[in-house]
C-alpha cells in the first residue's frame, strides 16, 4: 500500500445503513516498523505479496555509528549479502552466528527476522 510493503495485523468491515462497506485495516510498515490504521472503501484493490523465504547466517557487523553499521550475511551458497543495520527493525545490534530470515519479493528484501 502507498508504494510500501506492509503486513496486515487485523482488519474488519464497517457498514452504516445502506451505504457501501468500508474496511478498517491495522498494519505494520515493514520498512519503518510503524503501526498504522487505514480506512479503505469497498472498491479499493490491494496487491497481496507472497514473499520468498531465505535463511542466512550473520557473519559479522562492520562500520560504526547506528546509521553506518552494515550487517554482512552469508546465504546457503556462502554469497555475502550486505544489509544496513537500520533494516533490522527492532534490533539495535545483531549477534554473529545468528540466523536471519530474509523475506523477498523478487530480489527486493521485504522483511528481516532474526532467530
Amino acid at each position: 500500500y502507498d508504494e510500501r510493503y506492509c503486513q496486515v495485523k487485523e482488519w474488519y468491515a464497517h457498514k452504516q445503513g445502506r451505504g457501501a462497506a468500508a474496511y478498517h485495516v491495522t498494519y505494520d510498515e515493514l520498512d519503518t516498523g510503524k503501526q498504522r490504521v487505514q480506512k479503505f472503501g469497498s472498491g479499493v484493490k490491494l496487491v497481496k505479496v507472497e514473499p520468498d523465504k531465505q535463511e542466512c547466517q550473520v557473519m559479522y557487523v562492520k562500520g560504526s555509528g547506528a546509521e553506518e553499521k552494515i550487517v554482512v550475511l552469508a546465504d546457503d551458497e556462502y554469497n555475502e549479502i550486505e544489509i544496513p543495520l537500520a533494516r533490522f527493525i527492532g534490533y539495535s545490534t545483531v549477534n554473529e552466528g545468528a540466523t536471519a530470515v530474509l523475506y523477498k519479493d523478487d530480489e527486493e528484501i521485504v522483511k528481516i527476522v532474526v532467530k
